[in-house]
């Protein structure tokens, strides 16, 4: 079974038009306001208890999809390691420290310090 060609042009043409609906140049473009888009760059010391607690810290970082700079791991006594991070973070996200309360919920945190916050230089022109 095939299509006449006049089917086949009906057809590509509600293609074209489903497809051409978002990439409408009549409609209005949406556009993001700047402070949320502004990324921030944010350094967090995250003591935790026993070697697991790093794993779960970097486990979490990975699973939220953070973007990590830096990371770094130090001990802090017999059992205790502290978790130096830095952090790209949305201006959203900073307002409302929701890597810190996230980084508080998991049961090995003994401690989360932001040490600073500082905006995201992305090229030599910012």
């Amino acid at each position: 079974m095939s299509l006449t060609d006049s089917e086949a042009q009906a057809r590509d043409h509600s293609r074209s038009e489903n497809c051409g609906a978002a990439t409408d140049p009549t409609q209005p473009e949406q556009t993001i306001p700047v402070n949320d888009a502004m990324l921030l760059r944010r350094h967090y010391r995250v003591f935790v208890g026993g070697f697991d607690g790093v794993l779960r810290v970097i486990g979490l970082l990975q699973q939220r999809r953070y973007a990590v700079r830096s990371l770094g791991v130090e001990p802090a006594g017999a059992r205790d390691w502290i978790v130096n991070i830095a952090v790209e973070t949305t201006l959203h996200d900073a307002t409302t420290n929701l890597l810190t309360r996230r980084l508080n919920r998991l049961p090995v945190t003994l401690e989360v310090q932001t040490t600073s916050c500082s905006p995201v230089i992305r090229s030599i022109w910012d």
